[in-house]
């Protein structure tokens, strides 16, 4: 595992992590919560305004191969791992990618393409490698 040494704007503190539910606006943990049902109860979104979703931006990671992570969303800040040692973090309002970590592996070690994101506690930001 590696803690990556970027500090985060805020601190995602256990209390906070534990009241997840109360902090709508943020994923802190890969279930949103320690209820673990995936969701979240908001009623901007219903049946008389659905028709007009639209895509607000797109980012490429300009990596191949499978994504099968969660990203999460602190005070406006999404954090995702990419396949091979990568992690992101974004602008969550605008896509626009505020920083990118790639992990060195040794010479030889071929890394695993598929992953399941990034944990946060404190100042820092976890993957495994």
């Amino acid at each position: 595992m590696l803690a990556l040494t970027t500090l985060l704007p805020a601190q995602v503190t256990y209390d906070r992590i534990v009241n997840a539910l109360k902090e709508q606006q943020n994923w802190l943990t890969y279930w949103g919560d320690y209820s673990a049902v995936r969701h979240r109860d908001l009623k901007q979104i219903n049946t008389a305004n659905v028709k007009d979703l639209r895509v607000e931006w797109i980012f490429q990671t300009g990596q191949t191969g499978a994504f099968e992570v969660v990203p999460l969303v602190v005070d406006g800040i999404m954090y995702f791992t990419g396949g091979n040692g990568t992690a992101f973090a974004l602008d969550a309002r605008s896509g626009r990618q505020l920083w990118q970590y790639k992990h060195a592996f040794p010479a030889g070690h071929k890394p695993n393409a598929v992953n399941r994101g990034v944990a946060i506690l404190g100042e820092r930001v976890f993957m495994v490698t």
